[in-house]
């Protein structure tokens, strides 16, 4: 007989494998918006990423080391990400005024205004498909999606 347990044990496998066949879909859709050149030079996701992140520090910056761990890149990956960014105009590093040996690393005006229009458009392109359900479709994904980021954010800091 299976216990209680068990069967919980399954269902949330399950759930998972369900995530992990559909978080491809996200970021096709994303590298599909990414396309849109605005200079030119299409951001690739972990650019992307690495700009919403930026844009959410807002004035304190980042370090580069505090990027790569967000990312899950190696920290000389995330320096020559950030020398795009900033051979681009949208990123720029500046010295830490509490810690002069620290380089932060901020969102130019530019940068922010690319974050906004690539945002935009991978929000138009995620849109698109959410148009095709139905209201109580809408409103259970929703309520999932609830779910799904409070187990993402428990998962994003268990440690085994």
């Amino acid at each position: 007989m299976t216990s209680v347990n068990e069967r919980r044990s399954t269902v949330n496998r399950n759930l998972a494998q369900r995530y992990e066949l559909i978080a491809p879909f996200y970021a096709a859709i994303a590298r599909r918006a990414l396309q849109i050149e605005s200079d030119g030079e299409r951001l690739t996701i972990p650019q992307f990423r690495t700009m919403q992140i930026l844009g959410r520090v807002k004035g304190s910056g980042a370090t580069n080391l505090d990027l790569a761990r967000k990312i899950s890149v190696s920290p000389p990956a995330m320096t020559a990400m950030v020398d795009g960014l900033v051979d681009r105009g949208l990123a720029t590093r500046t010295t830490d005024p509490e810690n002069r040996r620290q380089v932060l690393i901020l969102l130019t005006p530019e940068g922010f205004e690319r974050l906004a229009d690539t945002t935009n458009a991978v929000l138009d392109r995620l849109a698109l498909g959410m148009a095709e359900l139905s209201d109580q479709e809408a409103h259970d994904l929703g309520a999932g999606l609830d779910a799904l980021e409070k187990a993402m954010r428990f998962g994003a800091t268990f440690d085994d």
